[in-house]
């Protein structure tokens, strides 16, 4: 419950700062978005690229698990 009450806590915290960013910001609107536009696309780059080296991290443990499995 605790542990729920941080979670929750957190998020309203970022959802406030975020809207309270959107609103004091010195850009109009459409830079806004743009803004928003591009580091959603970073992000997301991100993301995917540390989903594939995640990835690739997993299948070289497997191969070595099975590795050790075989000499045992």
């Amino acid at each position: 419950m605790r542990n729920e009450k941080v979670v929750v806590s957190f998020v309203v915290g970022v959802l406030v700062g975020a809207l309270a960013a959107l609103l004091l910001t010195p850009y109009t609107g459409d830079e806004v978005r743009e803004k928003i536009k591009e580091e959603s696309d970073r992000l997301l780059d991100k993301l995917v690229d540390s989903v594939g080296r995640f990835e690739n991290l997993k299948d070289r443990l497997e191969e070595e698990a099975f590795d050790i499995e075989e000499e045992i």
